[in-house]
């Protein structure tokens, strides 16, 4: 389905567009969801946790080209909605930091635990 905004093509069918305006098709994405442990192994009741793309044989700054972040819950939870791809998911206020590397394919959902150390 094409959309504009959240309104559908078909809604827009008699309708004229302005000759600057873009029409973005949006494929299919995939889910991170995650849990933050304390180094006890019990949930983390507040924090964050940080999703950075992963390239190849690139400079990985974790604070200057993180793409997303999510606040966990009382469970220490959290989850990202992302595009198919390689991530690193992290947390942590200063080092050490926690950490994995995950790949997300499209339609599917991927579980982490990240513990402190």
């Amino acid at each position: 389905m094409r959309i504009v905004g959240s309104v559908t093509l078909a809604k827009l069918k008699n309708t004229c567009l302005p000759p600057y305006s873009s029409v973005v098709t949006l494929g299919r994405g995939g889910r991170i969801d995650g849990r933050v442990l304390d180094t006890a192994g019990k949930p983390s009741a507040s924090g964050w946790a940080r999703l950075l793309p992963t390239r190849p044989g690139a400079h990985q700054s974790i604070r200057d080209e993180s793409i997303d972040s999510a606040s966990v819950d009382t469970d220490g939870r959290f989850k990202f909605l992302v595009g198919p791809g390689t991530y690193r998911v992290f947390t942590g206020r200063d080092a050490p930091l926690t950490d994995t590397i995950v790949e997300v394919k499209t339609g599917e959902s991927t579980s982490v635990e990240l513990r402190a150390k």
